[in-house]
């Protein structure tokens, strides 16, 4: 049986081995930060080129990136911008040796929050699990989104984010996300009701990833004098414009020209075919 002078000296020497590593972090240069930042983003991805503009230490043990640019190479040059990320590491954890910190970022006129923990033990690589919550984020200024997704996409995003994978091979991994988008438009590569685009007041969906499938359980619509309902299935591809799309759905339209109609839409991402039913 340890007596309680053992288990005392076991937390005094802990406690004395985190102040020693907290002094020695906060004491390391700043350019020393932003290398080892930016070495892990690109770590075994080519296709990334990282910029930020400082990186400093913070207490509790973590890191403050400002103007931090994640950009696409393979993607025209797309970026992900971040105005300013703080990660601030979950000290339990690592002393349990499980790399997980928190996250509270701002970009694109809204807000970031959430966990990440990475599920090997003693690995500041491999798989992850994420618990992200955004407001209020800014789609249409986000040039990585229209590059993903082949087509411009405005509005405000606010929702949550369940992921479990890898980043470098993320579509074999699960996860779910609950968005909201608010005063939004959509851009048609070809007319469809005769618009380029379509306008709406507000998008609420909710989607599953397994099993390279992202299964849309449902989409709503609702504009200025039309409705919509949609869900189905996307079949995941590594270049996400060659995903196959599957989803039927219903319009309905008010005012003095009302009707209902019910929609599918297959094919391609890029550019899926409009059938109406």
């Amino acid at each position: 049986m340890r007596s309680p002078w053992l288990k005392r000296s076991i937390g005094y020497g802990l406690f004395a081995l985190i102040i020693l590593a907290t002094v020695v972090y906060i004491r390391l240069p700043a350019n020393f930060l932003e290398r080892y930042v930016v070495s892990r983003i690109t770590e075994n991805q080519p296709d990334l080129l990282v910029t930020l503009a400082d990186a400093k230490p913070q207490f509790p043990p973590g890191v403050q990136l400002d103007q931090l640019v994640i950009r696409f190479l393979s993607k025209g040059n797309a970026t992900v911008e971040f105005e300013r990320v703080s990660a601030v590491a979950a000290l339990a954890r690592l002393l349990l040796g499980r790399l997980a910190f928190s996250v509270d970022a701002r970009a694109y006129g809204g807000e970031i929050r959430g966990d990440v923990a990475f599920t090997d033990r003693f690995s500041s690589s491999g798989p992850i699990r994420t618990d992200m919550k955004f407001e209020e984020v800014n789609l249409g200024n986000c040039s990585y989104a229209k590059a993903l997704s082949g087509r411009q996409i405005e509005g405000r995003a606010s929702g949550t984010l369940l992921y479990s994978g890898t980043l470098q091979d993320s579509i074999n991994g699960s996860g779910r996300l609950e968005i909201t988008l608010r005063d939004g438009s959509i851009r048609f590569l070809s007319p469809v009701f005769g618009l380029d685009k379509l306008d709406f007041n507000q998008a609420e969906g909710e989607a599953v990833l397994e099993n390279r499938t992202l299964k849309i359980r449902s989409l709503q619509l609702a504009g200025r004098d039309f409705q919509g309902t949609f869900s189905g299935q996307i079949l995941l591809d590594n270049d996400f414009q060659k995903s196959r799309l599957d989803m039927r759905g219903t319009l309905t339209f008010s005012g003095p020209n009302s009707s209902r109609q019910s929609i599918s839409l297959t094919g391609p991402l890029a550019d899926p075919a409009v059938q109406f039913l």
